[in-house]
This record gives C-alpha cells, structure tokens and sequence, in this order.
C-alpha cells in the first residue's frame, strides 16, 4: 500500500497532526486523557472495519470493492497516527510537568 513511502506517510501524518492543532487549537490539551487514548481505539476499530473489508473483497473476488476499502485503510491508518501523536505530546507534556516539580 505504501509502495516503499513510509517517510511520505509520516509526512501526511505530520500534515494531519498540524492541521488538527490549527483547527482545533489547544483543545486537545485540555481534553481528558483518557478520552484521547479513546480515541486511538477509536480509530483503531475504524481502520479494523476496513481491513475486514478489504479481505471480504478479495474473498469474493470484488476487487474494487477490495481497492476501496484498501485505499480508506490508508487514511484510518493515517488518523490512528495523528491520535498517537497527540496522546503521546500529552503524555510528554504531563511528563515535563512532574520533572518541573521535582526542580
């Protein structure tokens, strides 16, 4: 699917990951935790959706229908990225704060 790109998808990951901060502001800073690792399941499943989707396709010998849903997979894979990114700068954020305690 990424055809050797991976620095691509990661770019794209990127992209998305700043344009969430840009519409969206600092919001997700403030947001619960928990609600943001959520999120990730989230995503997770929704990926999961397509990839049984895909396999249905190839199973039955729909391969449009598998493309399809082998192409959405990139963007949910691309989605479950920008979630981890942003609980991972949450968890760092938190992280920072305990060490400026300690000082």
């Amino acid at each position: 699917m990424f055809e050797d790109n991976f620095g691509k998808v990661l770019g794209e990951a990127e992209r998305i990951y700043n344009m969430h901060k840009k519409n969206k502001g600092d919001t997700w800073k403030e947001m619960p935790i928990d609600a943001l690792a959520g999120g990730i399941k989230e995503e997770y499943e929704e990926w999961y959706v397509k990839w049984q989707h895909t396999l249905k396709g190839l199973r039955d010998n729909k391969k449009e229908e598998a493309r399809e849903a082998e192409d959405d997979q990139f963007f949910e894979i691309l989605d479950i990225i920008n979630s981890c990114l942003m609980y991972g700068e949450r968890l760092r954020l938190k992280i920072e704060g305990r060490k400026d305690e300690i000082i």
